[in-house]
């Protein structure tokens, strides 16, 4: 997929390696705030694959709900 906006001399693209499953669990941690149980973080670092972005909204949504 290429955004019609790509092309303009003020885009730039970055590509992100996904996080390692370290990295992963910190950012869950830390979006969540304390130390979780592994019943919550192993779901949400399945879905999210490495994605910074959804592991953080994940997390979150995860932290608002009372999961």
């Amino acid at each position: 997929y290429q955004p019609p906006w790509s092309g303009r001399s003020y885009v730039t693209q970055i590509a992100l390696a996904p996080l390692a499953p370290g990295e992963s669990r910190r950012v869950v941690e830390a979006a969540l705030g304390e130390a979780p149980a592994a019943s919550v973080v192993e779901p949400i670092l399945a879905r999210a694959e490495g994605n910074p972005f959804f592991i953080e909204e994940l997390a979150r949504v995860v932290r608002e709900r009372g999961a």
